[in-house]
């Protein structure tokens, strides 16, 4: 069996990007951090992703900082 995984970016990553916060897909979850602590999310981004001739897309959970 496969250990699950999210793709985790922080607030300050997506400005760098370009994206604005305008642009998340809102979602009602809260993910456990390293501490045990519970961190929510601000929202989905869903981003296209191409290397070399294989384009794919990818969700990340957007948090406030990592």
């Amino acid at each position: 069996m496969e250990d699950p995984f999210l793709n985790i970016m922080s607030l300050i990553t997506l400005k760098k990007l370009g994206k604005r916060k305008e642009e998340l897909i809102p979602i009602n979850m809260k993910m456990a951090n390293f501490t045990g602590g519970a961190t929510p999310t601000l929202g989905i981004l869903v981003v296209e992703i191409t290397v070399g001739p294989k384009t794919m897309y990818s969700t990340f959970f957007i948090v406030f900082r990592v």
